[in-house]
């Protein structure tokens, strides 16, 4: 399940916010048209202008040149010292030459009265928003809050008519869009994606834990290591994996693993694994199971490798294996000398 054309476009709107130098609200804005991306822009000084987030308060609270002035609230934009990202997708549209008339405006906050005149001005049609608009705070005097639920109540509904769009609505991002993207966003993103394709039943065996060969080419990954894993339904965890000669073994707090890898001779690893609850909740990345098996694949890294996988029966509950070498393993200790038969008995 891949994103919509609209979550498409929030997705890379709240990207962009992560690039924001302000330290109230970190916002994104994507300008479309047919589908094509036209412009960028996040909320930040103007250039060569000093960044709020680069600065602290005298009390070591973050920087806000607006709260350093003790300018009140309902004044905030005389004093803000950042363009809005509405407002710098424009200007770099206008920078580049780029006509944004009748395109779509993909935003997470909903845009201020400012922004909105530019935007309609602009010739914007449709506007998307993740985060609806509310100043309103519980501090301030009573008339100080009558004033900003009253222009509020302005932008959202009398300068919206005014505006002429043709389309303004909230967007939110669904919660299995992003429990999807997520594995992607946190790991090496274009590794191998057959890895994650259910098996043929017709070539499981019995037991799925013997599907591999028990020999490795690459000894050096016969090691132990840390493991990080997150689950395509947005829950994480951590635990200690050893890999010996073709098999697997490990655990964490609540669950131990057993199970086989084979590595090729270019570094392709392969490995189903059993994860079996002994101890605890039985709550795992996957939720409340009691025991599963995995089909881990991916490529042999050192210090550092990640392996994409699936629950065997289940391809839809995904997982991320992110290892980190940390030791490598003991070699076997030498035995005693046997005693001589009878030597026991000589005195």
């Amino acid at each position: 399940m891949r994103p919509s054309w609209d979550e498409y476009f929030m997705l890379i709107a709240k990207l962009v916010s992560t690039r924001s130098t302000c330290n109230s609200r970190a916002t994104g804005a994507v300008l479309v048209k047919d589908r094509q991306i036209l412009a960028t822009g996040y909320n930040g000084s103007m250039p060569g202008a000093p960044h709020c987030i680069d600065q602290v308060m005298p009390d070591g609270s973050p920087y806000c040149y607006r709260r350093a002035m003790k300018v009140p609230d309902v004044d905030k934009y005389n004093y803000c010292r950042a363009s809005h990202a509405e407002a710098n997708a424009i200007a770099q549209a206008a920078r580049h030459g780029v006509s944004v008339k009748g395109a779509t405006l993909y935003v997470t906050l909903e845009p201020c009265y400012i922004c909105m005149k530019l935007l309609a001005t602009a010739n914007i049609e449709k506007i998307y928003f993740e985060l609806g608009y509310e100043s309103i705070t519980a501090r301030g005097s009573r008339e100080t809050i009558t004033s900003q639920r009253s222009r509020d109540n302005f932008w959202t509904k009398e300068a919206l008519n005014e505006g002429g769009f043709k389309e303004y609505k909230q967007l939110e991002v669904s919660k299995e869009t992003m429990s999807f993207i997520l594995p992607d966003l946190t790991g090496t993103t274009s590794q191998r994606r057959l890895m994650l394709k259910k098996p043929s039943v017709a070539n499981l065996p019995e037991n799925p834990l013997l599907v591999l060969l028990q020999d490795a080419s690459h000894t050096s990954i016969n090691k132990l290591w840390a493991a990080e894993f997150i689950s395509n339904v947005n829950i994480s965890g951590s635990g200690i994996a050893v890999f010996d000669a073709g098999r697997i073994f490990g655990g964490d707090s609540n669950y131990y693993y057993l199970g086989n890898f084979n590595i090729n001779d270019a570094g392709f690893i392969k490995a189903v694994v059993k994860v079996t609850h002994f101890a605890g909740q039985p709550y795992s990345i996957f939720g409340n199971r009691k025991e599963f098996s995995l089909s881990l694949s991916g490529e042999f890294n050192s210090p550092v490798m990640e392996l994409g996988g699936f629950i065997i029966g289940e391809p839809k509950l995904k997982m991320l294996l992110r290892l980190t070498s940390k030791a490598e393993l003991p070699g076997t200790p030498p035995f005693p000398e046997p005693h001589p038969v009878g030597a026991l008995d000589q005195d």
